[in-house]
């Protein structure tokens, strides 16, 4: 069935990337960069069914390689927006004409509201993957154009304080508006083809609907997916399905409706021990997913431990390196005569060995989440297969006892994990006045003592 689909994003210098190259590789065209002379030319790439240029009517029609020419030249920052893009999903239900003619007309209606030069390139879904994903690339020019060409920045490029003085929406209302509008127009075009089904530009919770939102897989993970690899986000999303399933079985069993591949009744009693435990398994991913934010969290530490570490052993000379090399120095707290370089260096060190031993373990405890949530995952969909009370309550009683466990390995892990701590402040070194040898024994300097929390050995 037809999906809600869309993404709005610029196209940005600062990351490496230009108006024309972009409007080259979608519409399938060749173009060349008068500002930087490269030649971008993909006349020979598969897979485009169609490419439209759309101008305001006070503008007039130029070529692709001039319009976007135009929008390198009007930028001058190294980190400038060049262009805007409008990725939408397109109803497979749809003929290749009706396709087009649908987003022909809802292009047109950005092109009026904003004043910008639209570039419209259709693709068909790739051979590999799914054949449904018929989709548009509209790349929109930042600028307003008219008869003189590109002038001031358009609303979707202004700041929300401009946006607010001049009585416009902000940009996250108008990002709103451009997908209700989207999915006006889609919608419309599905009615007039005698098809009943719709799509909704809210989100699951908006729409009051009790269904797990599936995770993003990105376009190196899909192709992996593509090859017959799995990865560890299209076996999660695929149990998010499973469970998004069950949900719905549950809700068609309660109104009586009919299902689709399930044609088993289940009694009231199956259907309250069903709706239980999929919200325990619910919880066991939501407790993964704890679980892996910690260990970013700590991942993250360790690798600033490694490069604070780095920079205080390139601050000490050879002799202290082959010093602390050889183990001479085991502790950097109670030896107060190690000069401050050691002392960072071996505070660096024992944060780094800190943070690593962490990790380890939380990712022990993240493989044993995962594994776990999978088998919840697996036996809960036999169980929706096969109807039977005595699975139900045996399944039960241990995904009760797993949820517990869980819960018990995630509390020692948050404990275990110690708070971000303040940077050291600086305090003026204790004088302390010495005795020559003639006068007295010699008085050794008393070790100042920093302000901070101190950091455990364990």
């Amino acid at each position: 069935m037809a999906i809600m689909h869309m993404d709005i994003k610029p196209i940005c210098r600062s990351k490496g990337r230009s108006a024309t190259a972009a409007a080259a590789y979608r519409s399938g065209d060749k173009i060349t960069d008068e500002r930087t002379g490269i030649v971008h030319d993909y006349s020979r790439r598969t897979g485009v069914e169609s490419s439209t240029m759309i101008f305001p009517p006070e503008a007039g029609a130029v070529s692709r390689s001039q319009i976007w020419n135009m929008a390198e030249a009007a930028e001058r920052r190294k980190d400038s927006r060049v262009a805007r893009e409008v990725e939408i999903a397109l109803p497979h239900e749809l003929s290749p004409s009706q396709r087009k003619a649908l987003v022909l007309n809802f292009t047109r209606k950005i092109v009026e509201k904003y004043g910008v030069a639209a570039d419209i390139s259709i693709h068909r879904p790739n051979p590999k993957g799914d054949q449904k994903n018929h989709h548009a690339h509209i790349l929109l020019t930042t600028r307003k154009i008219g008869q003189d060409g590109l002038g001031d920045k358009s609303d979707l490029e202004l700041e929300d304080k401009a946006l607010r003085a001049a009585g416009k929406p902000a940009g996250r209302d108008q990002v709103k508006a451009i997908r209700e509008a989207w999915a006006d127009e889609a919608n419309q075009a599905l009615k007039l083809a005698g098809y009943d089904v719709r799509i909704d530009p809210r989100s699951y919770k908006d729409q009051g609907l009790d269904i797990e939102p599936q995770i993003k897989l990105g376009s190196a993970v899909i192709e992996m997916e593509r090859r017959g690899v799995l990865t560890d986000k299209g076996i999660l999303n695929r149990e998010i399905q499973k469970q998004n399933q069950a949900r719905t079985l549950i809700e068609n069993a309660k109104e009586n409706r009919p299902t689709r591949n399930c044609q088993t009744e289940l009694p009231d009693h199956n259907i309250q021990s069903l709706n239980e435990s999929i919200s325990n398994c619910h919880k066991l991913y939501q407790v993964f997913k704890q679980i892996e934010t910690r260990l970013k969290r700590v991942s993250q530490r360790a690798k600033d431990s490694e490069n604070e570490r780095l920079k205080a052993r390139a601050n000490l000379s050879s002799n202290e390196r082959q010093d602390i090399d050889l183990g001479y120095y085991k502790s950097w707290k109670d030896k107060w005569f190690l000069s401050s370089k050691k002392k960072a260096y071996l505070k660096a060190e024992h944060d780094q060995n800190f943070y690593q031993t962490k990790k380890v373990e939380i990712e022990d405890i993240l493989k044993k989440s995962k594994q776990d949530f999978l088998n919840a995952s697996k036996n809960l969909t036999q169980m929706i297969e096969s109807s039977s009370d005595e699975k139900f309550k045996t399944w039960f009683s241990s995904l009760d006892d797993k949820l517990k466990s869980f819960e018990r390995d995630r509390h020692q892990l948050v404990s275990a994990v110690p708070p971000k701590q303040e940077p050291r402040k600086k305090t003026e070194p204790v004088r302390v006045e010495q005795q020559s040898y003639r006068s007295g024994p010699y008085i050794a300097p008393v070790p100042v003592a920093t302000e901070g929390p101190k950091m455990s050995h364990s």
